[in-house]
């Protein structure tokens, strides 16, 4: 999902309480330097049913815009990558990466690593 500053929004994630916390959030993300880290508690904080958490990671767009960059060239090549964004700055790099390894995220107290692998391509030959 993307919030604006000004408040345009693109995509969702469901809508809602939620949304709306977030997208209160991300208004201000959207002018600082980096990262946020957001957690809910659905029932508690939401008094839905459901229950669980969810969690998430709000970061500006134009400090990493180069950054992002670097990862669509990268997969377009057919090259999976490793994304490692900063919670405590405005920092993320891209790098190559281990072609062993599955797609997978992790988080940590001030880094989201997220090792991302090109989409599979499907060649069919014969008749």
């Amino acid at each position: 999902m993307v919030v604006c500053e000004n408040g345009s929004i693109f995509s969702t994630i469901g809508g809602g309480a939620v949304e709306y916390a977030v997208i209160k959030e991300a208004k201000e993300v959207a002018g600082a330097d980096s990262a946020r880290q957001l957690s809910f508690h659905l029932g508690q904080e939401f008094a839905m049913c459901c229950g669980g958490r969810m969690e998430f990671l709000i970061e500006p767009i134009l400090p990493i815009l180069e950054s992002l960059e670097k990862a669509a060239a990268l997969l377009a090549q057919r090259i999976g990558i490793c994304i490692t964004t900063s919670l405590n700055s405005s920092g993320k790099t891209v790098v190559p990466r281990n072609p062993g390894r599955p797609p997978s995220q992790s988080l940590s107290e001030d880094s989201f690593i997220e090792f991302i692998a090109p989409k599979d391509r499907l060649v069919l030959f014969g008749a």
